[in-house]
């Protein structure tokens, strides 16, 4: 299935909260740490992301993100494509979305598990 627009609003919305945060803790551990891995990745490594509404195993969206010029970017997606980096519920992002400053506040009530993998950091 395609994404909606809508979910590629809410994605690209949920997503500039994370930039955020890392820009604001950029100096602090563990973000310093994450930041680093980010940055350390070989050019054009992408994270594969499906969101799903009920069910993990039946996404309604595929994304992927590079890292580029210092901050997480949604690119084009093919919705098969490389091993999926985060299975996320449409509802999570939309909660990240409607509490962002908070969460930009205090980033540790956001989901850094996903990021770590894909940086390559353990825990």
């Amino acid at each position: 299935m395609m994404p909606s627009v809508d979910t590629d609003v809410l994605f690209v919305s949920a997503i500039s909260v994370w930039n955020r945060a890392l820009d604001a803790h950029r100096s602090s551990f563990p973000y310093k740490r994450i930041l680093s891995g980010l940055h350390g990745l070989p050019k054009g490594r992408c994270a594969h992301i499906e969101v799903y509404d009920d069910d993990p195993g039946s996404p309604i969206a595929h994304f992927a993100v590079c890292f580029r010029r210092g901050l997480i970017e949604p690119v084009a997606a093919e919705p098969h494509g490389e091993h999926v980096c985060w299975s996320v519920s449409a509802d999570y992002l939309e909660r990240v979305v409607a509490g962002a400053e908070a969460l930009v506040q205090d980033p540790s009530q956001l989901d850094w598990d996903w990021l770590k993998d894909w940086a390559g950091l353990d825990g």
